[in-house]
C-alpha cells in the first residue's frame, strides 16, 4: 500500500471507532435542564464544559463522521478518476485538492498509536 491508502485505512478505522462511541452515547442529541444548548456562545457561560460537552453530542459526532466518510469517498473516486485519465489536469487538481484535505483529517488523531508521522502536512 502507498502512504495515502494507509491513511486513508486508518482514517476510515478511527471514524469507524468514533461512530461506535456516539452510537454507544445514544447517537442523539444531548439537551439539559440550565439551557446550555440555547445559550448565545460568545457569552461567558456558567457551566463552559458542559456546554461544550453538550454541543459535541453523539448526533453532531455522527454527522461529522458521515461528513468525513464522504470526503475519503470523494478522495477515492478522484483517485480512480486520476488513475483513468492520467493526461487530465482537472483530475490532477482535485485530487491534489482533496489529498491535502485527507491528510488535515488525520491531524485531531496525531496522538492516536497508529498514527504516521509521513502523515503530517
Amino acid at each position: 500500500m502507498d502512504r495515502m491508502d494507509d491513511l486513508v485505512q486508518f482514517l476510515r478505522a478511527r471514524l469507524d471507532e468514533d461512530e461506535q462511541t456516539a452510537r454507544a452515547a445514544g447517537g442523539e442529541p444531548w439537551t439539559d435542564e440550565e439551557g446550555f444548548v440555547d445559550a448565545d456562545p460568545w457569552f461567558e457561560l456558567p457551566n463552559e464544559l458542559a456546554a461544550h460537552a453538550l454541543r459535541h453530542d453523539p448526533a453532531r459526532v455522527l454527522a461529522e463522521v458521515d461528513a468525513k466518510r464522504k470526503l475519503l469517498d470523494r478522495y477515492d473516486r478522484a483517485f480512480e478518476n486520476r488513475r483513468a485519465h492520467p493526461d487530465d489536469l482537472a483530475s490532477a487538481g482535485a485530487l491534489l485538492a482533496l489529498h491535502g484535505a485527507v491528510e488535515l483529517l488525520a491531524l485531531p488523531y496525531v496522538d492516536h498509536p497508529d498514527y504516521c508521522d509521513k502523515w503530517r502536512p
